[in-house]
């Protein structure tokens, strides 16, 4: 009797266990990011995250940011046109701090993934290469959340 109720007690620790894991892989860092871009591409100013491109200041994710003026594909996502030329893509983004330590940017349907380190601050900056894409036009993502789409010659 002692040992079947010792039995039950592990199973149950086990399954409390396995149910904790498997509930904390259901929010993932996609979902978060999802829930942080949503706002900002309603919005006319920053409210927790901004991303910014090709050294030009600015957050592209919200309304009317869009450089030049317009330039917006018929999703409301800004295009960003890339220079003949131009081998990297400068990308500057401001997050939560401490909400993420890294972050994935990949352009949508390829297979290329790009891992950038997050400070704690929640500041990130790295050079996207461009150049090893053919020539098309691309939603980048965050963390699998489209931000912009790009256009590369």
């Amino acid at each position: 009797m002692k040992r079947n109720l010792s039995l039950v007690v592990v199973l149950l620790a086990l399954l409390l266990v396995v149910g904790a894991a498997v509930a904390q892989t259901t929010y993932t860092a996609d979902s978060l990011m999802a829930a942080l871009v949503a706002p900002e591409r309603l919005s006319r100013t920053t409210l927790n995250i901004a991303i910014s491109v090709n050294n030009i200041e600015g957050n592209i994710l919200n309304i009317g940011q869009c450089r030049p003026e317009g330039n917006f594909d018929s999703r409301g996502f800004c295009i960003v046109e890339i220079e003949a030329g131009q081998s990297a893509l400068p990308i500057v983004g401001s997050l939560p701090a401490g909400a993420f330590t890294s972050v994935t940017l990949r352009l949508e349907d390829t297979d290329f993934e790009w891992p950038v380190q997050v400070d704690a601050n929640g500041m990130f900056y790295t050079e996207f290469p461009v150049e090893s894409f053919p020539p098309g036009e691309y939603y980048m993502t965050l963390n699998g959340v489209r931000i912009f789409r790009i256009v590369i010659p």
